[in-house]
């Protein structure tokens, strides 16, 4: 079963048969419907559920992430008559699901920093590639202009149109790009000319 369910999930089930039919079934270590850990209980139709102990946040039951994946029981089922059958070991595993945020690393500031910054040339579209530590989907989703750049589905990020010769750009003005969450950005600051150089584009420095 998947990780993360609520107290009193359903996480299996076990049946067994006989002439006179099955009336009840428990768990062989504690001869009750709960299992000796306190994290299982088990109907007489043999529904096998958490509990709040097996569902607390960090149970190793109810959390893939915290060893082990897996618990063996022995249960045991009864007939009409009032017989126990021997036990029968039960494995209940427990399943990965994608609950952990990725961690995203930008040109600067570190793996999962909240904030990347990167200077770029004028007259080109490349701007930087973000990672991530997992398999993730990119988009950039936020920020006023977010429409001048665009992400490839590999991270790579790009002007959407590259400043053309004699057009007038602005000097030092900051682009947030939240990618994918809204606490990270990338701050390009584009260098229209070095010093020393001469100037081929106007430059008009906003402010504001």
């Amino acid at each position: 079963y998947a990780e993360n369910q609520a107290a009193n999930a359903t996480v299996g089930t076990v049946a067994a048969t006989d002439a006179v039919g099955v009336t009840g079934f428990r768990f062989a270590a504690t001869g009750t419907t709960t299992s000796a850990d306190t994290y299982y209980t088990i109907d007489a139709g043999g529904v096998i559920r958490l509990t709040a102990a097996g569902a607390a946040a960090g149970a190793p039951t109810n959390d893939f992430e915290t060893a082990p994946n897996s618990f063996t029981y022995g249960i045991e089922a009864r007939d009409a008559v009032g017989n126990w059958s021997a036990a029968q070991n039960v494995t209940l595993a427990i399943t990965d699901l994608n609950d952990v945020a990725p961690i995203i690393t930008g040109p600067s500031g570190g793996a999962g920093s909240t904030a990347s910054a990167i200077s770029v040339n004028e007259n080109q579209t490349a701007v930087t590639t973000l990672t991530a530590d997992k398999a993730v989907t990119w988009a950039i989703v936020g920020g006023a202009d977010q429409g001048q750049f665009s992400i490839s589905s590999t991270g790579v990020i790009t002007f959407a149109s590259p400043p053309e010769d004699g057009a007038v750009i602005t000097a030092g003005f900051l682009f947030d790009c939240p990618v994918r969450f809204d606490t990270d950005r990338l701050d390009v600051n584009i260098e229209a000319f070095g010093a020393g150089r001469v100037i081929r584009v106007p430059l008009i420095e906003l402010i504001g």
